[in-house]
């Protein structure tokens, strides 16, 4: 009996064992078996989304470029279960180059903005909502000549649902990705564009 159970068992151990980490959009049926690729690729395709939705925003809105063109992307803030780690500069890259490539704005010199959040001593991009931090953030800017009109902030937050789950089977994990983006008034804080771009992808074991 005891090799009726092992010739049955450790069989089946060893071809879950062998599955594959997997992942794809809920409403697609290509699948990623990299499942660091599938963020990686999930990322660029929420930067794409939000921006896209910004842009017609701005190109149908009231704002002004006929001055002032400058923007200071201040970063990625993180929100969720996922930390972003090595992800938090492909958004920032993939980000900095939809704007600069937009026409739209100008996008001021990137280094610079993280050299003056590190002499403010600033780990969360959100501190510049607050008055007294944005005024000290475009004061510093102003010393190096750089008078943004526009901060840009980005935030990604992320949930997680599992489904049911049996003996054989682990139930699929389902993972809900948000990316906002806003814009706003250097001077005075007024936020004047948002926009929210959301995809939920499926890991599973294939």
């Amino acid at each position: 009996m005891r090799k009726i159970e092992e010739s049955i068992v450790l069989p089946l151990v060893a071809a879950l064992a062998s599955c594959t980490p997997s992942a794809r959009y809920i409403e697609s049926d290509k699948i990623e078996s990299d499942v660091r690729s599938a963020g990686t690729v999930t990322y660029s395709d929420l930067v794409k989304d939000a921006w896209a939705q910004m842009e017609d925003h701005v190109r149908s809105g009231p704002l002004d470029h006929s001055e002032e063109r400058e923007v200071a992307l201040v970063g990625v803030a993180s929100r969720g279960i996922e930390e972003l780690g090595d992800h938090r500069g492909t958004i920032d890259d993939a980000l900095a180059d939809k704007v600069s490539n937009s026409g739209l704005f100008v996008v001021v010199n990137r280094n610079m903005v993280r050299r003056v959040l590190q002499e403010m001593g600033s780990n969360d991009p959100n501190d510049l909502f607050l008055g007294n931090h944005r005024d000290a953030f475009v004061g510093q800017l102003a010393k190096g000549g750089i008078t943004p009109g526009y901060l840009l902030f980005a935030e990604m937050s992320t949930a997680s649902t599992t489904g049911k789950s049996t003996w054989l089977e682990r139930g699929s994990k389902y993972r809900t990705y948000k990316l906002s983006l806003s814009l706003v008034n250097a001077r005075t804080g007024e936020e004047l564009v948002r926009s929210l771009a959301e995809r939920t992808k499926e890991y599973y074991r294939s």
